[in-house]
């Protein structure tokens, strides 16, 4: 990828008071005078939409909320915190019999994005968004982990895809995924980041925690960050809004090294790109989202503008599809194509 490339470019807009508040209190210094916002249900689809509800009420002492905003609406940013703390320890159980299974067949993982964040300390819980487990295993070993995992009980729910398995289920901790390799990643002369590259790499070390889990540097988690949002999410942005990724960067603010991603990127996501995903993250950790310049607003205008506007969301799903088709992905390009079917026909 040419190191000037930038592929988002949404329509200009006024960013909503609603939306602004959101991203003050999840990234922002706090205000001096509480700032009562008049349409709060705004601001708890904003937090909804942007995954930053949790974040805000980690962040933010719940006084200073009630001074913002009614007692319902805090309410709401609460539990959401809280469910997400009790999804995790649930998670955390899975991923201890996921780890006994790969120590049985002698085949460790290693975590990725949301549970090696949290594992290593660099997020906290209950604040960092956490779906499932992202697990990466060798490709010649993760047939007989997923065979390990279904005769401990687990379930295949859903169809896999070029970089991992199929997921599987436990009914009451939650879902696993099964990575094959980090897309968009590369490493070490430009090899596939998968296991056994990362492992020669010196990337990854071992978790003491778990026996069979170990945990990548803060460097490889910073540029699958980039890589899963910009590049594999990039058409996309309702399934990772770019507040993921900014919140991701702030909590690894100074464990990474900026040069050292944009190698590992070079690929997938553009100097440009990342640049301006790093201006976007200063302007908002000050408070100001306008200062971002005009790639790092028109990262933060690309989720605004998905997640408001289906003209304009159809439009990144119909790129996403020829991006598919060009790089040979079928399944993906039947899914986006059947999607854009769909939501022509609402549209007739």
């Amino acid at each position: 990828m040419r190191v000037d490339s930038f592929r988002f470019r949404p329509p200009p807009f006024e960013l909503p008071d609603e939306l602004r508040w959101v991203l003050g209190r999840a990234f922002g210094p706090l205000p001096d005078r509480p700032v009562p916002v008049e349409r709060p249900e705004l601001v708890l689809r904003w937090a909804r939409d942007l995954v930053l509800a949790e974040r805000i009420a980690s962040r933010v002492p719940r006084r200073d909320v009630e001074s913002e905003l009614p007692s319902d609406a805090v309410q709401v940013l609460w539990r959401s915190r809280d469910a997400l703390a009790a999804r995790g320890l649930l998670l955390r159980e899975l991923l201890g019999q996921v780890a006994g299974c790969a120590v049985e067949i002698g085949a460790p993982v290693i975590g990725l994005k949301g549970i090696a964040l949290l594992e290593s300390g660099i997020s906290s819980w209950g604040e960092r968004p956490l779906l499932d487990l992202d697990l990466l295993v060798d490709a010649r070993e993760a047939p007989r982990l997923f065979e390990a995992l279904t005769a401990a009980g687990l379930e295949q729910v859903g169809r896999g895809e070029r970089q991992h398995l199929p997921p599987l289920a436990d009914r009451r901790l939650g879902q696993v995924e099964l990575h094959l390799h980090l897309p968009g990643v590369v490493v070490a002369g430009g090899r596939p980041a998968a296991s056994e590259a990362l492992r020669r790499a010196n990337l990854v070390r071992p978790y003491e925690r778990f026996e069979g889990f170990e945990l990548p540097v803060p460097d490889l988690l910073a540029a699958h960050a980039y890589a899963h949002c910009l590049d594999q999410h990039g058409f996309s942005p309702t399934a990772c809004p770019i507040t993921r990724l900014i919140a991701d960067l702030v909590d690894l603010d100074g464990c990474f090294d900026e040069t050292v991603t944009a190698g590992w990127l070079a690929p997938s996501v553009s100097a440009r790109e990342q640049a301006a995903a790093i201006a976007l993250r200063t302007a908002l950790c000050a408070g100001e989202p306008s200062e971002a310049g005009d790639d790092g607003l028109a990262l933060l205008r690309h989720t605004v503008a998905a997640i408001t506007s289906e003209r304009y969301r159809n439009r990144q799903r119909l790129r996403a599809a020829l991006r598919a088709l060009w790089r040979r992905r079928w399944s993906k390009f039947h899914s986006e194509v059947s999607r854009r079917v769909a939501a022509l026909r609402r549209l007739e």
